[in-house]
């Protein structure tokens, strides 16, 4: 199974889109993402090109998602 390394912030930001999350507001250098159902909000730091690989599992755990699917998702494998 790949791991998971650092993640272009704008393929996760469509990634996020794709799974019906909508951007509620960006505070700092952080922008928040929500979708229904969701026991807490997406949080992404903005400061940077690439999301690092912490920030992506975070996410993917909160959206029930798995890596695998991730990466088939946004065509990693």
């Amino acid at each position: 199974m790949p791991r998971i390394g650092p993640v272009s912030l704008r393929a996760f930001e469509h990634f996020l889109i794709e799974m019906g999350c909508v951007s509620k507001r960006q505070k700092g250098s952080h922008k928040i993402y929500h979708r229904p159902g969701l026991a807490r909000p997406i949080v992404l730091p903005i400061h940077g090109k690439e999301l690092p690989a912490p920030y992506v599992r975070s996410a993917l755990k909160g959206l029930g998602v798995s890596e695998d699917e991730f990466l088939r998702r946004i065509g990693g494998n």
